[in-house]
């Protein structure tokens, strides 16, 4: 640790962390971004040392900004913040995997933070599940258009989507953390007994997605905690104690499933995936331009390989593909959707040592591929944000990951 400068490294983390509790206003979490990335710039003109993930960060960053260049559309909208939230989100919400591993942090505190992390989202997930016991509605659980009326959990998130992802990832992490050997009884008891409130939380939001996505990132953890011979008997509890509330869940949602085989229920989605379908389509190997998804009044120049969206009405709002690897293959086609399938293999090799968190981020990364079917949380989003900055303190912190 070096003194001062680590301390406020890892207040600056934990900042940052604390700020994605909650996105009704993505001002605080975009300047904690900002704030932890200059710091790490810092650090690394120090060190003289440029982190491996800065080197990673680049195949999606630089592929993506030379789509957006090919588009011609002006500079001033790719550096405008409208654009930098929702179509370029992949930029900001990746920043911490390089930012944080540059930082000289302090391990304990930071594991002491997403600990406190982890209880405060479940108290909230709580005081869900009491507004249902007790029939009462507000800002954290109320009836929701986009499920029917029902009534359903958003936390301290705009889309009830967005809140079912993160519950699910953070219930991921619970539950990865408390199958660990070493993870004392004590505290194992407590981690069971949050990855119980988190999954009820996901549950709540009323989302398919998260809740398949929830069920695969349990699927794996079980089976890397059988293989790493972990307490059958603490395995047999906290696997019916998931199995009881993914029934559960079932139940609650299995309505919303019904509504994905009726013919005219979903259509949506199915109108955004066609829609997605004939870009790729018209432009196979290298997709319409980065960005240009939701604009309007497209017009296209062949570039010998394909046909770029050249000219057009910039829209900058959430209308995506809703399905991460249609939404890449649009703007990016083929080389896009490869160079985001090479990243996150390359992100998982990278992924070195032995350890809860290290659990926690492969779990996270079955999920986002599950999630990016029915979303499009792989170009930018609060879960991707999440698992980012549980990659970057993974390599920050040496008793995590070990090696360089």
């Amino acid at each position: 640790m070096n003194g001062r400068r680590g301390q406020v490294a890892t207040f600056a983390a934990i900042a940052l962390l604390g700020s994605l509790a909650c996105n009704y206003d993505a001002r605080p979490a975009a300047f904690l971004i900002l704030a932890v990335t200059a710091l790490a710039a810092v650090e690394a003109f120090r060190d003289r040392r440029i982190p491996r993930e800065v080197w990673l960060l680049l195949l999606p960053f630089g592929y993506w900004t030379l789509s957006f260049l090919m588009t011609r559309e002006s500079l001033s909208v790719f550096f405008s913040p409208d654009f930098q939230r929702r179509d370029g989100a992949i930029f900001a919400s990746l920043l911490p995997m390089a930012a944080l591993v540059a930082l000289p942090l302090d391990r304990e505190r930071i594991c002491g933070a997403l600990l406190a992390y982890l209880v405060i989202q479940a108290a909230i997930a709580l005081a869900g599940g009491v507004s249902i016991l007790g029939g009462w509605t507000s800002q954290l659980y109320h009836p929701a258009e986009v499920v029917d009326q029902k009534p359903t959990f958003f936390g301290l998130y705009v889309a009830h989507n967005a809140t079912a992802s993160v519950y699910a990832l953070l219930t991921l992490g619970a539950l990865a953390w408390a199958l660990r050997r070493e993870t004392e009884a004590r505290l194992r008891m407590v981690l069971l007994t949050l990855a119980a409130l988190l999954a009820l939380g996901c549950i709540m939001a009323r989302s398919r997605g998260a809740f398949v996505a929830l069920g695969a990132g349990v699927l794996f953890v079980v089976i890397r905690a059988l293989r790493q011979g972990a307490s059958r008997r603490v395995m047999a509890a906290a696997v019916a104690g998931l199995a009881i509330a993914l029934l559960a869940g079932g139940g609650l949602l299995w309505p919303r499933f019904q509504r994905m085989i009726e013919g005219d229920k979903d259509d949506f989605r199915r109108e955004v995936w066609s829609r997605a379908w004939d870009h790729f389509k018209s432009s196979p190997v290298v997709g319409i331009g980065f960005g240009r998804y939701n604009d309007s009044d497209l017009k296209f120049t062949s570039i010998g390989i394909g046909r770029i969206a050249t000219s057009g009405k910039p829209e900058n709002d959430d209308r995506h593909a809703h399905n991460s690897y249609l939404h890449w293959m649009a703007e990016g086609g083929l080389v896009g959707l490869g160079v985001m399938i090479a990243f996150w293999i390359l992100v998982v090799r990278n992924l070195h040592g032995e350890g809860p968190l290290r659990e926690w981020i492969l779990a996270g990364i079955v999920a986002l591929a599950v999630l990016s079917l029915t979303e499009h949380y792989a170009g930018g989003s609060i879960f991707l944000t999440h698992l980012a900055f549980l990659i970057g303190i993974h390599r920050a912190t040496p008793e995590e990951g070990a090696g360089s």
